[in-house]
């Protein structure tokens, strides 16, 4: 009889517990995880991690623990239309990702159900200037285009050639067709387009050869670091000596590592992270360092401030409705890591041009003037 009481009232202790203690706050984290593009997700799932544990030591969002749900994207859009509604389906506040353009088949899916997105990375100018649900922390790929025709015409870039993975089109598309009229309209020359499906196993010689053919002054490489480095490999190993330029997405650790002496003096569009870090970031990246042993590259640094932003705004509100958290975050400025951004009432980032050259085999970043 004991033993059964005994039973009895431990049960009740526990339901009472249980009852008491407060609902998670559900996130939920979109991201290519496996694969050979995947490093992006893995940079911005660590930073994502990081952020979140912080807040949970220290109490979580207003004493309710943030409890993240991962879906691997693969960088496949069809795989990222049922990730996301895999997600909505497991009733998260909001999605932290995904990362890559062509993730807008997904996107727009999620629109149909109200679900909160930031991306920190993605930039088709097809989401630009929409009034809905979907924030990024990374400036139009418009943006790209412009900084990239600045740094050739510096450098006094007359000739060039396109490299473009069409995998990624809504993405690569949209740098090209910033940077080429702007390139023509001061008197250079497109000597050949060469786009490429990276899902299709391209082949990477064939084409360092015909550009040694062309001969040109600048090759513009809008691709994942990865392929950007097997062609800058395909065209060191023809003893080709060409000024080699990148968009943000060729600006990962991947670079360096696989691209080696042939990537050297390569100039990249990138964040300005020359600033003064705010004593959270300094936290961050030493932990970040701690974890993965290299310093937060854009995708984990954009990634944090997205994360930062979301938790301060669900913080402040008290509530996890979609459209009360949206406006607490947009028309409104920040310092997150250690650049100001603005959030326009869109959802669009504003943030400094800058890019990065790469040397002695490190990243320079740099304020692009003017």
């Amino acid at each position: 009889m004991k033993t059964a009481l005994f039973s009895i009232s431990v049960l009740l202790i526990s339901l009472l517990l249980t009852a008491c203690t407060p609902s998670p706050v559900k996130i939920g984290y979109m991201a290519a995880l496996s694969g050979r593009l995947s490093q992006l997700g893995v940079a911005s799932r660590e930073a994502l991690q990081i952020v979140t544990d912080n807040w949970n030591d220290a109490g979580g969002i207003n004493g309710r623990r943030i409890e993240i749900i991962i879906a691997d994207d693969e960088s496949i859009p069809e795989q990222g239309e049922r990730e996301l509604l895999r997600l909505i389906d497991s009733d998260v506040v909001a999605v932290i990702g995904p990362l890559t353009s062509n993730m807008l088949p997904a996107i727009e899916k999620a629109a149909e159900h109200n679900q909160l997105i930031i991306s920190p990375t993605i930039s088709t100018a097809a989401l630009e200037r929409r009034d809905d649900h979907f924030l990024r922390l990374m400036p139009a790929t418009s943006e790209q285009g412009r900084i990239l025709h600045r740094l050739m015409q510096e450098d006094d870039i007359r000739t060039a050639v396109v490299v473009y993975d069409i995998s990624n089109a809504e993405y690569t598309e949209d740098v090209r067709s910033a940077f080429e009229p702007r390139f023509i309209d001061t008197e250079g020359e497109i000597l050949k387009l060469f786009p490429y499906d990276s899902t299709a196993d391209p082949d990477f010689a064939s084409m360092a050869q015909e550009i040694v053919e062309l001969q040109p002054q600048g090759v513009l490489l809008i691709c994942s670091a990865i392929d950007a480095a097997a062609i800058a490999q395909q065209l060191w190993k023809r003893e080709y000596s060409v000024e080699l330029y990148g968009s943000r997405w060729t600006k990962t650790d991947d670079i360096i590592e696989y691209g080696g002496r042939a990537v050297e003096g390569m100039k990249m569009v990138s964040g300005y992270f020359g600033c003064d870090f705010t004593p959270a970031a300094i936290e961050f990246r030493e932990e970040y360092k701690k974890r993965l042993g290299y310093e937060p590259g854009f995708a984990a640094v954009y990634t944090y401030e997205a994360v930062e932003i979301l938790y301060r705004a669900l913080e402040a509100q008290g509530s996890t409705d979609v459209s009360s958290v949206k406006e607490a975050i947009i028309d409104a400025r920040y310092r997150i890591y250690c650049e100001n951004i603005y959030i326009d009432h869109y959802g669009d980032t504003q943030r400094e041009d800058a890019y990065t050259v790469i040397r002695e085999g490190a990243f320079h970043t740099f304020k692009l003037e003017g």
